[in-house]
């Protein structure tokens, strides 16, 4: 087992071949688990990198993407890119719960003091 990698990457391989499209690695970078990188890829390809066969990658992303809930994903780059950015964005109930955690926390703490410092 590797260590120091992110969760889910450990079967993760790059792909075999050079590839052509800068929207297929962040895909893939996604389907492997490694979505800062797959976020990064995306950002890359909105701000124009490309590679030769973005169109095509396009088109099959968007079909591939087609089912998520509360996205309107044509088959173009920068429309295939907002929704990989979107679905690699980190679920926001994760922040609340660690919020939560911490005032829980500080609460236990800050009821310690009061009881035990007299």
């Amino acid at each position: 087992m590797r260590t120091g990698m992110a969760k889910g990457s450990e079967d993760a391989s790059p792909p075999v071949g050079p590839v052509r499209s800068v929207l297929r690695a962040a895909w893939d970078r996604f389907e492997a688990g490694d979505v800062a990188e797959a976020r990064r890829l995306a950002r890359a390809a909105l701000g124009g990198a490309r590679g030769p066969d973005e169109d095509q990658a396009a088109r099959e992303l968007a079909a591939a993407l087609e089912g998520t809930p509360g996205l309107a994903i044509e088959p173009t780059v920068a429309s295939v890119a907002r929704a990989l950015m979107a679905r690699a964005q980190p679920p926001p109930r994760g922040f609340l719960f660690a919020a939560l955690a911490l005032a829980i926390g500080t609460g236990l703490v800050v009821l310690a003091l009061t009881r035990y410092a007299s």
